[in-house]
């Protein structure tokens, strides 16, 4: 059985609306998805980086990474591709919202899934060495710095990169770009089903 490695927010989990309903509760903004230009909103000068960082540690603390929905089609998909693969979800995590991680993954996938471990990377453990050590066929994530870790690895994997509309700086062969508002997990299960 071969290995997928699958991001969890803004690939399985819809992240932005709770994170966007957030900021904008305390700031007093009315900003929405078509605002982000770039991967992130700090990115996309809708806040400072440590503005960023702080919203993330309120969305943790407040529980908020339970509360996240799987995006259409994202837990229908992963089940059926549990099938034929091993499904890993890498993603990076603060301690704290480790435990809620897991907790939404058994309440949104069942117990099942606990065979299907959550690998949490860090600064000194990258998506990419994960992904490598796994000797996954594919990697879906939605920050272009990570899929481009990942080909830097493991070339050989194929690289599924979901957005809103912000491509890697480097275009490869085995890197396919889905838009958010494409139904993207029709697609990326019409690809990667065997």
């Amino acid at each position: 059985m071969r290995n997928i490695g699958i991001d969890l927010d803004g690939v399985f989990y819809d992240f932005l609306t709770p994170f966007l309903k957030l900021v904008n509760g305390d700031l007093g903004t009315i900003y929405d998805i078509n605002d982000i230009t770039k991967w992130s909103l700090s990115k996309s000068g809708l806040i400072t980086h440590k503005q960023g960082r702080e919203f993330l540690k309120k969305f943790t603390e407040e529980g908020q990474i339970k509360k996240m929905k799987p995006l259409p089609g994202a837990a229908a998909s992963l089940r059926v591709l549990s099938q034929f693969y091993k499904i890993y979800f890498i993603t990076s995590r603060w301690p704290d919202a480790q435990i809620q991680t897991i907790e939404s993954l058994d309440r949104d996938l069942g117990s099942k899934f606990y065979e299907h471990p959550v690998i949490f990377c860090s600064r000194d453990y990258s998506k990419g060495q994960a992904v490598k050590e796994l000797n996954a066929k594919y990697f879906v994530d939605d920050k272009p710095t990570n899929i481009e870790q990942v080909k830097k690895h493991v070339p050989e994997c194929e690289c599924i990169y979901l957005n809103t509309n912000e491509l890697p700086s480097s275009e490869s062969p085995n890197v396919s770009h889905y838009y958010v508002n494409d139904n993207y997990w029709n697609n990326l299960y019409k690809k990667i089903n065997p």
